[in-house]
This record gives C-alpha cells, sequence and structure tokens, in this order.
C-alpha cells in the first residue's frame, strides 16, 4: 500500500513538463489558441497548393514576436497574412529548470490548396465560380 500511494503522490508533483517529451521548437508544441491565415488574393486565384514557413520567437507569457518568413518572394502573397495569423496564436508556458521560459526559432509551416481539412496550419482555398454567362466564354 505504501509503494502504491508514494507512486500517486510522485505522479501527482511532476510538473506536467517533465512527464512528457519537451519539443519547444515545435510551433504546435504546447500551442494554446490559434488562428489560421486569411488567404491572400494572389492564393485564392491560384490553383496550386502552397506553402509559407515561418520562424518566431515565444516570450515566457506566450505571445507570439520576431516573426520571419522563409522566401517570401515564394509565398503567393500569403507572408503578411500569416505574420497576422500568428500575432494572434498564444502558448502555454514553457517551463525550464522550474521556471517560465521564452522560446526561440520555432518553425511553423501554413499549407494552403484546394484539398485538406482546415486547421490551424491549412486554409482551404474556395473554389472559382465564373461569372460569365453560360456558353459564352
Amino acid at each position: 500500500m505504501r509503494f502504491v500511494l508514494t507512486a500517486v503522490i510522485v505522479l501527482l508533483f511532476t510538473p506536467a513538463s517533465q512527464a512528457k517529451e519537451q519539443r519547444p521548437q515545435d510551433g504546435m508544441w504546447r500551442v494554446s489558441s490559434c488562428t489560421n491565415p486569411n488567404l491572400s488574393f494572389e492564393a485564392k486565384k491560384s490553383t496550386e497548393p502552397g506553402s509559407v514557413t515561418a520562424v518566431f520567437d515565444i516570450t515566457p507569457n506566450g505571445r507570439v514576436t520576431n516573426i520571419r518568413i522563409q522566401h517570401p518572394e515564394a509565398s503567393h502573397g500569403m507572408a503578411n497574412f500569416v505574420k497576422a495569423a500568428l500575432r494572434r496564436w498564444r502558448y502555454f508556458a514553457y517551463l525550464a529548470d522550474g521556471k517560465e521560459a521564452g522560446r526561440t526559432d520555432v518553425t511553423l509551416t501554413f499549407t494552403y490548396g484546394m484539398d485538406g481539412k482546415e486547421s490551424c496550419t491549412y486554409t482551404r482555398v474556395p473554389s472559382l465560380t465564373s461569372t460569365a454567362a453560360p456558353g459564352k466564354h
């Protein structure tokens, strides 16, 4: 009985950050709220799927700062939309040595396209509707 009680006490007082694998550079690790980015006009009219990779820092209180877009010239105009979305993201505290700590150079890739399930990092491109009258091209 004493062993079971000791095991329960140890589990109760072990910080969750120690009990689970820590992945401070993973952009989806310990996210508390997220918003997927809006689509740029260029991305909406494109029929090709695309992606935008962001590198950013997270403050000890869970706010995203210092957002950098890798290869913004190839982002179909999505760089500013990804930055705006990331500014709204919040993260749970990351504990390092028992204290709340910030995280640096966290990487996250946002994707968009015609297929796929909407999520924090995937934006579905709506089908383009034709404004031309039927039979007149």
